[in-house]
């Protein structure tokens, strides 16, 4: 693999971890906002 496929598997796994850990904070907001309500 050269450089550029390995940034961009990373930077790929970063978007990932960075998406699903954003859906699981909105998720756990949503459920306390609902819980407020």
């Amino acid at each position: 693999m050269n450089v550029q496929n390995i940034q961009n598997a990373q930077n790929r796994k970063r978007f990932i971890f960075l998406t699903e850990h954003a859906a699981i904070k909105s998720t756990n907001f949503r459920r306390e906002f609902i819980y407020e309500a």
